[in-house]
């Protein structure tokens, strides 16, 4: 028998399962390094109602860990049948911790209408709460989104899962 043959395969057979297990390893240890990198750098949008007896300010604060970019904030639709539509300026970014004030503004049939928030409201309407689509962009330009309720008549803001 030749065992110097047999003492080499089990010396490579050996070689090879410790270096499957070493790749393995360093793949869960990229992995983990990725995830905490995203962490790093993902912003979390916040928006906080302002207190003004005519107007609706909001604060919007990124809360997350980086840089939040292109903020975008899809037109509230009170309803299809009533015409009245609530929009919040675009924000080219907010780093983190940092906030920034923004006006509400009532639009009736895509017109710029009076400032006075509840001016508009029928009273079916006066204690509707719509949703508020944001999209924004991370330093890497990945897009995330969030949803809030946003409360009309009791100017509440909530954010959904």
């Amino acid at each position: 028998m030749d065992w110097l043959g047999i003492f080499n395969l089990l010396v490579l057979t050996i070689t090879l399962f410790v270096l499957c297990i070493y790749a393995w390893d360093t793949n869960k240890m990229q992995k983990a390094a990725s995830k905490q990198l995203e962490l790093g750098i993902k912003p979390l949008i916040s928006i906080e109602p302002q207190n003004q007896a005519t107007y609706y300010t909001v604060m919007v604060s990124n809360i997350g860990n980086g840089t939040a970019l292109n903020i975008e904030f899809d037109p509230m639709i009170l309803s299809e049948d009533s015409g009245v539509s609530y929009k919040i300026p675009f924000i080219q970014s907010l780093r983190a911790g940092d906030s920034k004030e923004v006006s509400v503004t009532a639009f009736m049939n895509d017109e710029q209408a009076d400032n006075s928030w509840m001016a508009h409201l029928k009273s079916p309407y006066a204690n509707r709460v719509i949703l508020l689509n944001i999209k924004y962009e991370n330093i890497v330009f990945e897009e995330s989104k969030q949803v809030f309720e946003f409360g009309i008549g009791e100017r509440k803001i909530k954010m959904l899962p």
